[in-house]
């Protein structure tokens, strides 16, 4: 966490996270690099049935009523300010990132969620050699807009969730989220009447290729 964490209700969080980190201490994070990806415009899905979607810059995705959604593995670019949404059905996809260059993340709390990021190295590398092992969703420093992971029971998030400048929110409904994920807002808070299962497994999450500083 780099802002501030709010337990949202009666809950506890054990071990408690890390408040107030400045973001001066945080190593610069590389920026996505989008470039070759086909522009995809605009993508609404409404209604029932089985859907597929791949990999792109979009405007925007909206996914609403009843549909089952599978993104294929790879890197998606939202770079509108509607975002990336959905209120029913389900969504899933492994092997895949999610860049918020624009608009918010929300899922919907209706929403079956089971997305797990890229685990094998050199699997996901954009043409500025950047490779995205373990980062599910990044949203640019530039995106204030808000990301809320939420989901029905069953719903999973698997890599890392980096919105340094935004408010996050976990929430869930039913019986109990999953979220194997390192999450990085400016404020971070907890809601639903869900049990929410927060893991940590470092294997599983985005990391910075190492580095040397140099001071004079």
């Amino acid at each position: 966490v780099v802002g501030s964490f709010d337990i949202g209700g009666s809950g506890t969080v054990s071990p408690p996270p890390t408040e107030g980190v400045p973001q001066y201490r945080l190593r610069p994070m590389p920026i996505p690099d989008c470039s070759g990806l086909p522009d995809r415009g605009k993508l609404k899905i409404n209604g029932a049935g089985t859907h597929t979607v791949e990999p792109g810059r979009y405007e925007q995705i909206t996914v609403l009523a009843n549909a089952d959604v599978t993104l294929e593995p790879g890197m998606y670019c939202i770079y509108g300010n509607k975002g990336f949404k959905a209120n029913g059905g389900s969504i899933s996809g492994v092997d895949v990132m999610i860049y918020m260059q624009d608009g918010p993340f929300d899922l919907g709390g209706n929403t079956l969620v089971q997305l797990a990021a890229e685990q094998t190295p050199g699997d996901l590398v954009d043409p500025s050699d950047n490779d995205w092992r373990g980062m599910l969703l990044y949203v640019a420093p530039t995106n204030t807009d808000d990301v809320k992971i939420t989901g029905t029971s069953s719903t999973t998030y698997t890599g890392t969730i980096y919105a340094p400048n935004s408010l996050v929110t976990l929430e869930g409904t039913g019986d109990t989220m999953g979220v194997n994920a390192q999450v990085i807002g400016e404020f971070v808070k907890t809601a639903g009447n869900a049990f929410l299962d927060i893991s940590y497994d470092e294997s599983k999450n985005y990391y910075l290729p190492p580095a040397i500083d140099l001071i004079k």
